[in-house]
């Protein structure tokens, strides 16, 4: 009968086992020690993040703060009222002006035998009255106005000078009738006309 000793074959098991759970438990420790580190590192960063934050809220919580905002607001307010008022003195400069040149071509427009008695803003002519003309315009201050004239023809004249004027459209004849002063007989006539292109406040 052969006998086999076994205890080398053992002995090298046991150190194989041996070495693999050194190698298990290393592994184990190295991740470990790998978790723990980005957890501190992590850990580290949120802390920073509210120390900043807690930084910030100070900061919105202090009065300078809120004093800048309030005066930054006040200027809001101040800079829309000043573009409110800009604009509305904007709107009367535009009609300052388009009243000068309506007033000036006006005069020069006037024809012999014709005066004229009263202008004031108007509104559009009726429908019936404006199918007088090809087109009324998009924008523009109707004008109406009463005049006087010692005949019918002075009275045509004026109007057809203003309807070939390129500060005018919608020249509209309204009414004529026949007036009378003591001994003196003339025409009374009402006209309604647009200034072009011209933007007038309320």
């Amino acid at each position: 009968m052969v006998n086999i000793n076994l205890l080398p074959l053992r002995i090298r098991q046991e150190r194989v086992t041996r070495l693999r759970n050194i190698l298990v438990f290393g592994a184990a420790g190295i991740l470990a020690g790998c978790l723990l580190w980005l957890y501190l590192s992590r850990l580290s960063v949120y802390n920073d993040i509210r120390k900043q934050i807690a930084t910030v809220n100070l900061e919105l919580d202090s009065p300078e703060l809120k004093e800048k905002v309030k005066l930054v607001e006040e200027i809001e307010v101040l800079k829309k009222d000043v573009d409110s008022k800009k604009s509305v003195l904007d709107a009367i400069r535009i009609e300052q002006s388009a009243w000068l040149t309506f007033l000036d071509d006006l005069s020069r427009r006037l024809v012999e035998g014709v005066w004229v008695v009263s202008i004031k803003k108007g509104a559009a002519p009726p429908p019936n009255q404006a199918t007088q003309t090809k087109t009324l315009p998009p924008k523009g201050a109707f004008v109406d106005l009463d005049c006087a004239a010692l005949s019918q023809e002075s009275a045509r004249a004026f109007l057809k000078n203003l309807q070939q004027s390129p500060n005018f459209s919608s020249v509209i004849l309204l009414t004529m009738n026949d007036a009378k002063q003591d001994t003196f007989t003339y025409y009374r006539f009402r006209m309604s006309c647009a200034l072009k292109n011209t933007l007038y406040l309320d």
